[in-house]
């Protein structure tokens, strides 16, 4: 089993997401995953279709927001940034866009379980994800 990197990182402020919350964001993402070919389906041909995902984490520090993004860039992944919320000054919110993947419901659904748990293990949370044909 994985060890979390939470046990690693003495954060300054108490732990923002627990496992449970995980779970439960675990199956919305995976659901919402699972929709990519009927609903990008409807603007685009999928067939061999890989597009950019854009990506939005929270955290409640600034220190958890950037050690994740720092994660993030290490993946390859572009990191736009992380700020504080417009809708909540408290949290902070991580945001970029993954290389190009396809465009499969098994796979999105893995990805985005793959974001909460690693969201998970920075205390941060997976907010979700976004991507359109015109990203191409």
């Amino acid at each position: 089993m994985k060890q979390s990197r939470l046990i690693k990182i003495p954060w300054n402020k108490g732990q923002y997401q627990t496992k449970a919350d995980m779970e439960r964001n675990k199956n919305r993402q995976r659901y919402g995953g699972s929709r990519v070919p009927e609903l990008l389906g409807m603007l685009t041909d999928l067939d061999n279709k890989e597009l950019p995902v854009e990506y939005f984490f929270f955290a409640n520090t600034e220190q958890k927001a950037s050690v994740l993004a720092d994660a993030l860039s290490k993946m390859g992944y572009t990191v736009y940034g992380y700020a504080p919320c417009a809708h909540d000054k408290s949290l902070y919110s991580i945001c970029g866009c993954t290389p190009k993947m396809k465009m499969t419901g098994n796979i999105m659904s893995n990805w985005a379980e793959q974001m909460c748990e690693l969201g998970f293990d920075y205390d941060c949370k997976f907010d979700g994800w976004g991507t359109s044909p015109g990203m191409e």
